[in-house]
C-alpha cells in the first residue's frame, strides 16, 4: 500500500513538473539536484519535487505519510540546507544588482555618497551568497561569474584570499573546469603573487598535473597566469619541469603558449636553459606549427644575441627553411628569419627560397613566403582573383 501511495505521488509530482514551462522546469530540477548533492544523501524524488513546487516553508505534516520512514529524520536538515542553490543566489544577486543599477541611474539628485553605498550593496551580497559554496558555484556558467566578481570586489587581501581557499584541494579538478578555470585565472590576476602559493604548492605535489596542465586547453592558462604574475622564486620548481619537457611541450598546440609565457616572463638562468634547448632541437620542432610559434616568439621578441644565435642555428640544417615555408605558422618564421638577417646570410637563404619560388607560390601557406620575396606576385594575385 505505502508502495502504491508512493509510487502516486511520483506521477503526481512529474504531472505537475510537465505542467510547468520549459525553463522553470529546468531551473526547478537544477535547484533540487543542488540541494541533493549538497547533503551528501540522495533525496527522494517526491520530496523534490514538493520542495520546489511548496517551497522550504512547506508543513510536512501531510505529506509524511508518503514519504520513506528512513529520510524522515533529514528533513529538517534537508529543508535548511534548500534555502540555498546556486541558481538562485546568482538570480537573486543579478536581480539585486539591476535594482542598484536602475535606483543610481533614476535619482540624479544623489550624492557621492550615496551612490558608493548603493554599488556596495550587491558586492556585500556577493561575497555572503558565495561563501561556503564557492567550489560548488565554481563549476556554474552564471555561479563563477559570482565568483569572479566576489573575488574581484573583496575589500582586503584577506577576504579574497578567503573565498579562494575554498577550492583548496580541487585545483587540479577546477584547472580543468570550462567555467572554474576562470575563477584561478581572475584570482591570480587580481591577488598579490604570494596568495597564489597554495595553488603552485598543490600543482607541484604531483610533477605530472604540470604536465597534464600545460596539455590542457585550460590548464594552459592557468601556468601562464601564474608564470606572469608570480616571482622566479616561486615559480622556480614549475619551470623546472617545464624545461625538462621542453621539446615535447613546444610541439604541443596548448603546452607551447606555457614555454613562450615562460621565455618571456622567466628569470635568466630558465630562460638561457630554454633556449639552448630549442636551438639544439630546431629541426624537430621546427617541423610542426606549435613548434614553430615558440621559435617565432623568440625571433620576434628576444634579445638580439639570442635572435643571432637561432637564426644561425636554423640556417645550418639542410632543408629546414624551404618545409617551413609551407607550414601554417613556419611561413611567418621563415620571414622573420629574413629580416633577422644581413649581407651573405640572407642572400643564401633567399637564394634557397628561390629555387621553389612556384611552389611557395601554389602553397596555401607558402604563398605568404612568395610574396615576400617576390613582392610582384601579390599584384599578379590579385589581378588573378578579379
Amino acid at each position: 500500500m505505502a508502495a502504491a501511495l508512493q509510487q502516486h505521488t511520483t506521477l503526481v509530482a512529474s504531472d505537475a513538473l510537465m505542467s510547468e514551462p520549459c525553463s522553470a522546469r529546468k531551473a526547478s530540477t537544477e535547484a533540487a539536484a543542488t540541494s541533493g548533492r549538497l547533503q551528501g544523501r540522495k533525496v527522494p524524488f517526491p520530496m523534490r519535487v514538493l520542495m520546489n513546487r511548496l517551497g522550504s516553508n512547506m508543513d510536512w505534516s501531510e505529506w509524511n505519510q508518503f514519504m520513506p520512514a528512513s529520510f524522515a529524520d533529514m528533513q529538517s536538515t534537508i529543508i535548511d540546507q534548500f534555502a540555498f542553490v546556486p541558481v538562485a543566489a546568482q538570480d537573486e544577486l543579478d536581480s539585486e544588482a539591476n535594482r542598484t543599477r536602475a535606483a543610481s541611474s533614476s535619482s540624479q539628485c544623489s550624492t557621492r555618497d550615496d551612490d558608493s553605498e548603493a554599488e556596495q550593496v550587491p558586492r556585500s551580497q556577493g561575497r555572503s551568497v558565495v561563501k561556503g559554496y564557492v567550489w560548488l558555484l565554481s563549476q556554474d556558467p552564471k555561479g563563477c561569474r559570482a565568483v569572479q566578481e566576489a573575488i574581484e570586489d573583496a575589500t582586503s587581501e584577506a577576504a579574497r584570499l578567503d573565498i579562494i581557499l575554498e577550492l583548496r584541494g580541487n585545483i587540479a579538478k577546477a584547472m580543468r573546469c570550462p567555467h572554474a578555470n576562470h575563477v584561478l585565472q581572475k584570482f591570480i590576476s587580481v591577488a598579490h603573487p604570494e596568495s597564489s602559493q597554495f595553488i603552485l604548492e598543490e600543482l607541484i605535489e604531483r610533477q605530472a598535473l604540470i604536465g597534464q596542465a600545460a596539455r590542457h586547453r585550460y590548464g594552459c592558462r592557468i601556468l601562464q597566469q601564474l608564470l606572469r604574475r608570480c616571482s622566479a622564486a616561486q615559480t622556480k620548481s614549475l619551470a623546472e619541469v617545464l624545461i625538462a619537457e621542453a621539446v615535447a611541450f613546444s610541439s604541443h598546440p596548448f603546452a607551447n603558449f606555457v614555454l613562450q609565457c615562460l621565455l618571456e616572463h622567466g628569470d635568466e638562468e630558465h630562460r638561457c636553459r630554454l633556449l639552448q634547448i630549442v636551438e639544439s632541437n630546431v629541426s624537430t620542432i621546427c617541423k610542426v606549427p606549435p613548434g614553430c610559434n615558440v621559435v617565432g616568439a623568440i625571433l620576434e621578441r628576444g634579445l638580439a644575441a639570442e635572435r643571432q644565435s637561432l637564426t644561425r642555428a636554423l640556417l645550418v640544417q639542410p632543408g629546414l627553411l624551404e618545409e617551413m615555408a609551407h607550414l601554417r605558422c613556419g611561413n611567418v618564421v621563415v620571414t622573420l628569419l629574413l629580416n633577422n638577417l644581413e649581407g651573405r646570410e640572407q642572400e643564401a637563404a633567399r637564394s634557397c627560397l628561390m629555387q621553389d619560388l612556384t611552389g611557395l607560390y601554389a602553397s596555401k601557406y607558402g604563398h605568404h613566403v612568395a610574396t615576400y620575396l617576390d613582392p610582384s606576385l601579390a599584384d599578379v594575385k590579385l589581378s588573378e582573383d578579379l
